[in-house]
């Protein structure tokens, strides 16, 4: 929208009315808000997590 009033003489109409300005403004207001009003993830159990991670250990250690 800078741009286009940029380019444009002061006093001709603007490309880009008010009205119009705003409504895209609450336009991505509203996709904003829905996309961090968005749960987050839920997590993981960390029981198979720590399960894992000592087999791993077991693995990485050489058995005498």
């Amino acid at each position: 929208m800078k741009a286009d009033l940029a380019a444009q003489k002061q006093w001709e109409d603007p490309a880009v009315t008010n009205g119009a300005a705003l409504e895209k403004f609450r336009l991505l207001d509203s996709e904003c808000t829905a996309i961090f009003n968005k749960p987050p993830p839920k997590p993981e159990k960390t029981e198979e997590k720590a399960e894992e991670k000592a087999e791993e250990k077991k693995a990485e250690e050489p058995s005498p």
